[in-house]
C-alpha cells in the first residue's frame, strides 16, 4: 500500500514537474517575442524630441543597457529588462567632455576636438601639463604649428565646448528623424551659440556635408550685426543649436511682432 501511494505521488509530482516545464517554456517564449518586438521598437526610436514619448525615455536616460543588471522587480527595471539591446545604442547627444573625464586624458589618447568654424574632428592628446592640467593637441595630417594647449576647467567653458569623446560627434550618425533628409539647399533655423550669440536663432542654408558619414552639416547665414555672410559647421543632432526651418526663428518673430503691437496699443490708448 505505501509502495503504491508512493508511486502515485511520484507520478504527480513528474506530471507538475512536466507541467512547469511546460509553462516556463511557454514563458520563456513570450518573454522572447516581447523582448524582440521591444528590441524593434527601440532601434527605430532614434530621435528624442519634442513628440518623444518622455515617460518611455525616462526610464532609459542615461543608462548603459549593455552593462546594467535590472534588480528589485519594479516597473523600470523590467523595461529596462525587456529593451536591453544586441548592441549599443545611444542617442543621446553629448555636446562635450566634462572637466572631469578632460583630466583623466594622457597622452596618446584621441578625441573629438571643434575648430573655429564648428567643424568636430579627430585629434589626439600629445602633450601635458602636471603644473596646471593644460594639455595639447595635434589633429593628424595638419602641421605641428597649428597644435594648442587647452584648458578644459569649469572656470574655462571656451575650452571645454571644444573637446568631446572620441568619435562622439565627428563620427556620429543622424538620429532625429526630422533632419535624415537635410540635403546640400535645404534651409534649418541654426543658433550661433558657438560664436558668442548664444540667444540668436537664424536662417541658414546647408552649404556641405560631411564627408565621413557624421550627421555634420555646413551652413551659411548671414551675421544678423554685420549683415555678412558667415560658414558654420554644427552636428544637426544637436537640438540647442539646430532647429527644423522656422521653429525657432518664426516663432520669436512672431513674439517680436505680438509685442510691438502690444506697445502701439498701450500707446494709442495713452491719447
Amino acid at each position: 500500500m505505501f509502495a503504491l501511494t508512493f508511486q502515485l505521488e511520484i507520478q504527480k509530482c513528474a506530471c507538475d514537474w512536466a507541467q512547469l516545464n511546460r509553462q516556463k517554456e511557454y514563458i520563456s517564449t513570450s518573454l522572447g517575442a516581447i523582448q524582440s518586438h521591444l528590441h524593434t521598437f527601440w532601434e527605430s526610436t532614434k530621435y528624442i524630441g519634442s513628440d518623444f514619448n518622455e515617460r518611455f525615455w525616462s526610464y532609459l536616460k542615461g543608462v548603459n543597457r549593455n552593462t546594467t543588471t535590472p534588480g528589485g522587480g519594479g516597473e523600470d527595471d523590467l523595461l529596462l529588462l525587456l529593451t536591453k539591446p544586441e548592441s549599443a545604442v545611444d542617442p543621446v547627444f553629448v555636446a562635450c567632455m566634462t572637466a572631469e573625464e578632460s583630466r583623466r586624458l594622457d597622452v596618446g589618447d584621441s578625441i573629438d576636438l571643434r575648430n573655429v568654424h564648428g567643424y568636430f574632428e579627430i585629434a589626439q592628446v600629445t602633450d601635458r601639463s602636471v603644473s596646471d592640467g593644460r594639455f595639447k593637441v595635434h589633429v593628424p595630417g595638419q602641421d605641428p604649428e597649428w597644435d594648442i594647449w587647452l584648458n578644459c576647467s569649469d572656470s574655462n567653458p571656451i575650452d571645454l565646448r571644444r573637446v568631446a569623446k572620441h568619435k562622439s560627434i565627428s563620427r556620429r550618425p543622424i538620429y532625429r528623424e526630422r533632419m535624415k533628409s537635410l540635403e546640400v539647399g535645404h534651409y534649418c533655423d541654426v543658433n550661433l551659440s558657438w560664436i558668442g550669440l548664444s540667444d540668436t536663432w537664424v536662417n541658414a542654408q546647408v552649404r556641405m556635408k560631411c564627408q565621413f558619414g557624421s550627421g555634420q552639416y555646413q551652413f551659411v547665414y548671414f551675421h544678423p550685426q554685420t549683415q555678412q555672410e558667415q560658414f558654420l559647421w554644427l552636428h544637426v543632432d544637436n537640438m540647442r543649436e539646430c532647429a527644423p526651418y522656422g521653429t525657432k526663428t518664426v516663432l520669436k518673430d512672431q513674439v517680436q511682432k505680438e509685442e510691438e503691437e502690444k506697445q502701439d496699443t498701450e500707446v494709442c490708448c495713452l491719447f
